[in-house]
């Protein structure tokens, strides 16, 4: 006997083990004997474990609920910043400050780019929200080199239905917000990892807050005799750095007096003898090491000899061999030996063991002759803003081989000051795996403060994507996740009253839509699993999978993968701001958050005259037709106005929030005990009706996983429904982009929040063939208000950026 199963789930997203490709790496001098084996390693590490980087251009940071999240991905290699085609597959997900996943989607990449949107209802909660995305492949490494972004949303009119327990919740999270913006923090890094006795170190620092926020702050340092040996004071984002000579088996501390007066007191790592002290001064044309030793290696029979090898992004750039004479050896090196970005010198031993490091940023791309050449006009009307950007291909990216986004916002305020871009994402956050705070500050000009900022901010971090020791000793990541060429449904056959395995079985496929559907057989291994791979479909679609019949009668289950996600987290950080709902409005009025689900209905049933008890048990709410004194037309409108908990977003009807990338979000839905599609359910006629019942939490257990996100029950006054005989799934596949609008919510609204309105998003541009693109924007308040933001990138890497 065979059993109709209508799930509503998402495709199975998380591939079978497969390398997305490899990328090769390119070496500036390499040459050397002595460096072979980092080298090799290195160059194993890259090709074995090609990384990825993911950046999302979103139209803006501030949002009104109600509005639309427009963005942009572009997926490169972390190697060489080219366009990454090794996956086709982006998930980006919506979190909110409790940890809850409000919405995701999962893009197609089609070289390496996509677009889409997040539609934010209404009557979503103000406050802080992230934005995350990922590919499969990127799960095998750490997730703080996944792309996160914080975005705010504007709630004006929450403040007048807002509950008790949201206020609550925002003055919760607003105090431990003030506690980590008060909990002052002071940090020493020793420049090259150590710090070295009877030698003259530099030691950078950094005092800031539990939040990663910068502060200023001033302070000695002292030896265990009281004696001042060195003063400091911040010089940009708490950062700072002074020197001093240490002496071995001395203590010393760092007495601190931040801006506010606390005062704090750290002490420094012990000053080590026979080690090696690694300092780098640079500017824009050259870079000169310095490799100094507090001992005589041949009195401890240590061969003189050492190695320098650099690398960006993991590829090899520089080798170095040298000798230690004198206690020391000096090399200069001319920046135009390294790709523009964050590179990663580290000294090595005789024996190849990593001896010091240190962070260094390139800026060689800020040359005029190395970026295109971008010129605007705006001819303005009473109607049209029109804006020509002309690109030089000779001198910046092929106008065929580009890809560009732009966003035009109004901003009579001025708020509309952006936290990240794709060129100080791809070029310095990327790396360190962490936010940093307004880093377009280190990119505006080349001036000497901004140069020394930027080196301050190199000695405060280190490099995460590897860790050389590691590298060395073949400590490398474990890959689980894979890549596939689309989307994948995978499960697995299983007999219901037998322990025995399943064996091969064959099982075909009906894939698509009802215009146009596609069969498809595979054959199950011998534990019942099998994979139907290679899909590509948009939006909602439908499987049904038939199953051979086992010739000794046995009844088979058919259970989908689900690719089951553990509850996202969001991450406090420099951007994350207050909740501005903590009391009620002036017009606070007893009513249910508009658009969702009234909070005031008892959840208990309201008649006890159960002509059918259901076979699930007792339910967690019953509605009775006959108790209800509206004149409803449709199931929806009961649903919405009836149900506890229930939340309709994106057409989509959830009892709770959205739990997994791979797994729909929606309830089960049943007619008499019959599991039905979310279409049939829906319309049932009114008049048929008995009675609706909800199950949650607990009281799913009978469904197994089926009823991870509850479940909804009519039962009708006469059971007219059969069972059938398929499985039946209701698919999500790929995110359908949609044209930009202009949204229509009321200006007035952007003017009392002070939240910049979206004008123009235009996710795809591609210049003519003589290097220009020509952008007409309708609008009616002329254009002094108006701010562009040009992002993007080509195949061979090169970066575009431009706001103005």
């Amino acid at each position: 006997m065979r059993h109709t199963i209508h799930l509503v789930i998402s495709l199975i997203f998380f591939g079978l083990l497969s390398t997305p490709g490899t990328m090769g790496s390119s070496a500036g001098e390499i040459g050397s004997v002595e460096v072979q084996t980092p080298y090799q390693k290195l160059v194993e590490f890259s090709r074995t474990f090609p990384q990825q980087k993911v950046y999302l251009h979103t139209d803006k940071s501030d949002y009104l609920a109600g509005e639309v999240i427009w963005l942009k991905s572009y997926l490169v290699s972390a190697h060489s910043h080219k366009p990454d085609t090794s996956s086709t597959n982006l998930f980006v997900e919506l979190i909110d400050s409790r940890n809850e996943l409000i919405d995701f989607l999962v893009l197609r990449l089609d070289g390496g780019l996509s677009d889409g949107y997040f539609k934010l209802p209404d009557s979503i909660q103000g406050g802080n929200y992230q934005i995350k995305a990922y590919t499969n492949w990127m799960n095998n490494f750490h997730e703080d080199f996944f792309f996160r972004k914080d975005v705010y949303v504007h709630n004006i009119d929450e403040k007048n239905y807002v509950t008790r327990a949201e206020i609550r919740r925002n003055t919760r999270f607003n105090n431990a917000l003030n506690e980590k913006q008060e909990n002052l923090q002071f940090a020493i890094f020793p420049e090259g990892g150590n710090l070295v006795a009877g030698l003259e170190n530099r030691v950078a620092f950094k005092a800031a807050n539990a939040l990663g926020q910068g502060q200023q702050a001033s302070g000695v340092v002292l030896d265990s005799q009281g004696n001042e040996l060195a003063s400091f004071t911040t010089f940009h984002d708490g950062m700072g750095v002074f020197a001093f000579s240490p002496g071995p088996n001395e203590k010393y501390t760092a007495q601190v007096v931040f801006q506010d007066g606390q005062k704090l007191s750290t002490e420094l790592p012990p000053a080590l003898t026979e080690v090696y002290l690694f300092q780098v001064d640079h500017d824009l044309d050259s870079i000169r090491v310095s490799v100094k030793v507090n001992f005589n290696p041949a009195d401890f029979n240590i061969s003189p000899k050492i190695s320098i090898l650099a690398h960006t992004r993991g590829r090899a750039v520089y080798v170095q061999e040298g000798e230690i004479i004198n206690g020391v050896f000096r090399t200069s090196v001319p920046t135009e030996k390294f790709l523009p970005g964050i590179t990663h010198f580290t000294v090595f031993g005789p024996n190849n063991t990593p001896l010091a490091e240190r962070l260094v940023f390139v800026r060689r791309f800020v040359n005029q002759d190395e970026k295109p050449s971008i010129a605007f006009e705006k001819m303005l009307g009473d109607s049209l803003v029109m804006v020509d950007f002309w690109f030089d291909p000779e001198n910046g990216p092929s106008v065929s081989e580009a890809s560009y986004s732009l966003s035009v916002i109004e901003d009579r305020d001025n708020n509309s000051a952006e936290k990240i871009n794709i060129a100080t994402y791809l070029l310095l956050t990327s790396d360190f795996g962490k936010t940093i705070q307004n880093p377009w500050y280190y990119f505006a000009d080349n001036s000497p403060e901004r140069l020394q900022a930027l080196d301050l901010l190199m000695l405060t971090h280190g490099w995460r994507r590897f860790v050389w020791n590691d590298l060395l000793s073949g400590n490398v990541p474990k890959i689980t996740f894979g890549e596939r060429d689309g989307l994948a449904i995978v499960g697995q056959v299983s007999p219901i009253s037998s322990s025995r395995p399943t064996g091969e079985l064959n099982i075909e496929m009906s894939v698509g839509t009802t215009e146009d559907r596609k069969i498809m057989q595979t054959k199950t291994d011998q534990n019942g699993r099998f994979a139907f791979t290679g899909l590509e479909y948009y939006g909602e679609f439908s499987a049904l999978l038939s199953v051979e019949r086992d010739i000794r009668g046995r009844i088979y289950k058919v259970e989908l993968q689900t690719g089951e996600k553990g509850k996202s987290e969001f991450k406090l950080g420099p951007y994350t701001q207050l909740h501005q709902i903590t009391s009620r409005g002036s017009n606070w009025q007893r009513r249910e958050r508009p658009g969702f689900f009234s909070r005031f209905f008892d959840n208990k049933p309201t008649s006890q005259d159960v002509k059918s008890p259901s076979m699930f048990g007792n339910p967690d709410q019953v509605i009775f037709m006959e108790d209800l004194t509206v004149n409803y037309t449709n199931v929806i409108e009961i649903l919405r106005d009836r149900v506890t908990g229930l939340n309709v977003i994106g057409g989509e009807i959830t009892l709770r929030g959205p739990t997994s990338v791979m797994l729909s979000s929606e309830p089960v839905f049943f007619i008499d005990d019959v599991q039905v599609n979310r279409f049939s359910f829906l319309n049932v006629p009114i008049s048929e009706i008995e009675r609706i019942e909800v199950l949650r939490g607990p009281s799913t257990a009978i469904l197994g996983s089926r009823g991870a996100n509850g479940a909804l029950l009519i039962y009708t006054r006469r059971a007219i429904h059969q069972q059938q005989f398929t499985y039946e799934y209701e698919m999500m596949g790929y995110h359908i982009p949609r044209e930009f609008f202009i949204s229509r919510i009321d200006v007035s609204k952007f003017e009392e929040s002070q939240v910049p309105r979206t004008i123009l998003w235009a996710p795809n541009i591609t210049p003519d063939v003589n290097g220009r693109v020509r952008v007409r924007i309708p609008y009616y308040n002329g254009g002094q208000d108006l701010r562009f933001r040009l992002e993007g990138i080509d195949q061979n890497g090169q970066i575009t950026f431009l706001q103005f």
